[in-house]
């Protein structure tokens, strides 16, 4: 589909510097997990204790959830919340290579992605209830320049959509933008400007109809975020909120409520372990592509 192609493309292009590099050090390749490439020294930065984690960790474990979501909506007949869980390249893509034209075919091409998740006659009401974007943000997306592996700080950015109007003719548009970050508000500006960005894209796609509504307008919640302790776990955080803000509970009503985000966030990351929780997830995360390196071998 369009949006699994401009993944590829942007893996081809966005990476090609880093995977030469990688592989004229001999750092081998370990998974392939559709498109997510994770490599023996980005196992190592999800395993440690005190590293950050790069695009190529957040990037599995973000495919990873959304091969986890698409499974269970396949497992329930195509039922639950319609979810897109983005690519860090993408995002940087978005903000620091795209052109107008560009930006319409971002928009074009999650519109089609979400809309393929509904029952095909629309018996189930899934294309009146909000849909969403899980993006992760990088103080780099504020850059004026893009910058391969640049970048300090990351946090979680939860786009929430509406359909303009039930049916095939309504559109997608930008209801609510929620932010969550780990470290205060450290992230504040990059996700603001990836927010409009966003919200271009779909206008955009909309062709500026009355219904697309400019970001300015859309209200953005800095959200209520359990804090990092230390400098090297926001990755951890943000891929923490990315799968405690798609349960499908969160997602039955048709006006997504901030508390119910927060305290679904606040839940997931006390029941995880409270102070433990980053370590937990590490584990997690290194497990799984540990498991799944050698089933695919």
């Amino acid at each position: 589909n369009t949006y699994s192609g401009i993944r590829c493309r942007l893996c081809a292009n966005t990476r090609a510097a880093t995977r030469a590099e990688r592989q004229q050090t001999m750092n081998p390749l370990l998974l392939n997990y559709h498109d997510a490439c994770v490599y023996k020294t980005d196992l190592r930065l999800v395993e440690s204790p005190t590293e950050w984690l790069n695009d190529a960790c957040i990037n599995f474990q973000m495919t990873r959830l959304q091969q986890q979501h698409n499974d269970s909506r396949t497992a329930n007949g195509a039922g639950g919340p319609r979810l897109l869980f983005l690519d860090p390249a993408v995002v940087s893509y978005m903000m620091h290579q795209c052109d107008e034209e560009d930006l319409a075919d971002l928009g074009l091409s999650w519109s089609a992605e979400l809309r393929r998740m509904v029952d095909g006659d629309h018996s189930s009401g899934d294309e009146c209830r909000p849909c969403g974007l899980l993006v992760p943000v990088n103080d780099h997306n504020a850059a004026a320049e893009l910058a391969v592996g640049g970048g300090n700080h990351w946090s979680l950015l939860l786009v929430v959509l509406l359909c303009s109007k039930a049916g095939e003719g309504g559109n997608l548009v930008v209801d609510q933008l929620m932010h969550f970050d780990s470290h205060g508000r450290c992230n504040a500006t990059a996700a603001k400007a990836v927010s409009a960005k966003i919200c271009q894209a779909f206008s955009l796609h909309n062709d500026n109809n009355a219904a697309a509504t400019p970001s300015n307008k859309v209200t953005f919640t800095h959200c209520s975020t359990p804090q990092q302790n230390n400098g090297h776990d926001c990755g951890i955080f943000a891929l923490g909120a990315a799968e405690a803000l798609s349960g499908p509970s969160l997602w039955l009503a048709h006006k997504i409520a901030v508390q119910d985000m927060e305290n679904a966030l606040m839940s997931f990351v006390d029941a995880s372990g409270g102070a433990e929780f980053a370590k937990r997830m590490r584990q997690k995360i290194g497990g799984d592509i540990r498991e799944l390196a050698a089933t695919t071998q």
